[in-house]
């Protein structure tokens, strides 16, 4: 089980300027607020909590079911 920290760690080494965090039940999504609105920008990168392996934004909502539970400061 990967916890939150080694999560961060994770996405940051694939994405900068992170400041914001979705918690699902299974993973973390690691996203830039400013990029969300962005067409063709860097899409958020989502962690899985089980073994630490990143998934891309459409394969995390199109293979996995998924429960939000939290949206999130990253400083």
């Amino acid at each position: 089980m990967i916890e939150y920290k080694q999560a961060l760690e994770i996405a940051r080494s694939k994405k900068d300027n992170i400041d914001a965090c979705d918690e699902f039940d299974i993973a973390w999504g690691f996203k830039c607020r400013k990029e969300q609105w962005n067409i063709g920008g860097k899409t958020p990168i989502y962690v899985l909590k089980e073994n630490g392996a990143v998934v891309c934004q459409t394969d995390f909502f199109d293979n996995y079911d998924v429960e939000h539970i939290r949206e999130f400061d990253v400083k």
